[in-house]
């Protein structure tokens, strides 16, 4: 009796056909015209999951095209969603419906027994009817999918409209999944006015024999049609029209609403909590100023950053550094070599001195405004009679003098030139002291001078001009001019010395801190006596050095 039940309920339920069930009417196309694809499925791994973007499973794959990060990141996710989704193997024969709930449903924190439960109640089926049915939850993409061997049973599975979890009634959205071995081309530019109906006709026909069904996506002018077999053909006849049709490649879900990927809008798990998709703000106001940013590629890796800033430093200064060499400037350099007064040398740990790898001598700091000395790096490849004699050989491969000979020449001329200046500023000190006393009149002159002035009115009856006054004042001027330019060329001398002096205070610093590096070097190769055997190589004995 309840067999013949539930076929009168099927022969009801098929007899309406005008809702959208998915890939239901290929399904049963396919198996009224008898066909097989056993070639075509033997030629692919067995991996029957619902296709067609729902249930990811691993279909046309992730391609690997291009290089850079952003294809890299983007192929990482799509393989890290593709490796979420992946579902458990169901039979090839079963059909497959997808569930999809909506009004907020996170199955993820809903028992998966209640699910299955809430499914097959839903359904109208009872638990022994429903025994070779699979119902398995996708947490990814937050859907259900039920896979059954009876026809009947996937019609009831299609059909429901909403089920009940933890005494909530929730809206759901049914419809079947494409069959096996199967795949999906599209062709566009069809003509919106028309329907379903004259959309199958024009393509289900004979003279496309592999094509199974056709459904336009939404109001677009694209639509898919469903061949039996793993290959898309090139061209479809629609109606008398020969169509381009082009391979259908896998959908990856983003949702609008949370901004997460794997899942879409409908089917959001937190529809209260809203994010921008072009910033990433939570719940934006209706007034949200938006200001794209990359979710990917916000930025970019440390050594790719740090490329662009030294290509950056070479275009702006006009010069690169030459290929196998790599200068040390004294201090921190900005982009275009110029020292920063705030330079402080490392304070990191260092290493202990061993033979294998001497110590780097310790560059000082310079003043703003000096060019920075560079010293080129030691090579690895140094011979062992290199670092005996003293010297360093360099990326081009010829040895050159220790550093300290060049600036011993150099601090030597810096003194010679300090002395220079100590002489020259010397004798301008006496000069100026010879012009103040100069410019200074005496009393006596100043006494005679006033009665002179006072008694060199003219008389009365003395018709004769008076006699003209020595213009003392403009030498007096002169004089104090001279002054002036003078004391400003001394200051002038005065800031050139301190300045040299505190260059020459460095640079006997490194020379001292250089000796004492060098002493220790020689009392500790001193403990060990230098032969050729030594120079040449290493014996057995020595390995420990």
């Amino acid at each position: 009796m309840a067999d013949s039940r539930m076929e009168e309920e099927a022969s009801d339920v098929y007899e309406n056909n005008e809702e959208d069930f998915g890939w239901q009417v290929a399904t049963g196309r396919r198996s009224r015209a008898g066909k097989k694809s056993s070639d075509a499925a033997n030629a692919t791994p067995r991996n029957s999951q619902a296709s067609g973007g729902d249930a990811v499973t691993g279909g046309d794959g992730v391609s690997g095209g291009g290089t850079g990060p952003a294809k890299a990141t983007a192929a990482a996710i799509k393989n890290r969603i593709v490796k979420a989704s992946r579902m458990p193997q169901l039979p090839e024969e079963h059909h497959k419906i997808i569930i999809r709930p909506r009004g907020g449903l996170n199955l993820s924190k809903v028992s998966t027994t209640a699910i299955g439960t809430a499914v097959i109640e839903a359904s109208g089926l009872t638990a022994e009817q429903a025994s070779e049915d699979v119902v398995c939850p996708n947490f990814t993409q937050n859907i259900v999918v039920v896979s059954t061997p009876e026809p009947d049973h996937a019609a009831r599975y299609v059909r429901i409209k909403s089920f009940k979890i933890v005494e909530t009634e929730y809206e759901v959205n049914a419809y079947e999944t494409a069959p096996h071995a199967t795949c999906k081309g599209v062709i566009r530019r069809v003509d919106i006015r028309d329907s379903q109906s004259v959309i199958t006709r024009n393509i289900v026909h004979e003279r496309n024999p592999l094509a199974l069904a056709a459904k336009r996506i939404k109001t677009s002018g694209s639509v898919i049609v469903l061949f039996d077999g793993l290959k898309v053909p090139k061209f479809v006849r629609y109606g008398p029209t020969l169509v381009r049709c082009y391979l259908y490649r896998k959908q990856f879900d983003v949702c609008f609403t949370c901004g997460r990927v794997g899942h879409r809008s409908d089917v959001c798990p937190t529809p209260d909590s809203v994010q921008c998709r072009g910033c990433g703000a939570l719940n934006p106001p209706v007034d949200h100023v938006c200001t794209p940013k990359c979710k990917f590629m916000r930025r970019k890796p440390p050594h790719r950053r740090q490329g662009v800033q030294a290509a950056v430093s070479n275009a702006l200064c006009g010069t690169g550094s030459p290929k196998g060499t790599r200068p040390v400037a004294i201090g921190h350099e900005g982009a275009c070599g110029d020292v920063t007064p705030d330079a402080k040398p490392s304070a990191g740990p260092q290493r202990a001195l061993t033979l294998s790898e001497p110590r780097e001598i310790q560059t000082p700091l310079v003043t703003q405004g000096e060019k920075p000395l560079q010293v080129e790096r030691s090579v690895p490849g140094t011979a062992w009679a290199d670092k005996v004699k003293g010297t360093v050989r360099i990326a081009g491969g010829a040895a050159t003098p220790a550093v300290t000979e060049d600036n011993d020449a150099r601090i030597e001329q810096l003194i010679k030139e300090v002395n220079a200046l100590r002489k020259a500023n010397e004798e301008l000190t006496k000069q100026v002291v010879e012009l103040k006393k100069k410019a200074q009149p005496s009393p006596a002159r100043v006494a005679v001078a006033r009665p002179v002035s006072q008694s060199t009115e003219p008389s009365e009856g003395d018709s004769s001009p008076a006699p003209k006054k020595r213009a003392v004042s403009t030498e007096i001027d002169s004089v104090f001019s001279v002054l002036s330019e003078l004391k400003e060329v001394i200051k002038e001398i005065r800031e050139t010395t301190e300045r040299t002096n505190f260059k020459v205070d460095k640079l006997w610093k490194w020379r001292l801190t250089a000796e004492q590096r060098f002493k220790k070097l020689e009392t500790r190769l001193g403990k060990r006596e230098i032969t050729p055997r030594n120079v040449r190589g290493r014996s057995k004995e020595n390995d420990r050095w």
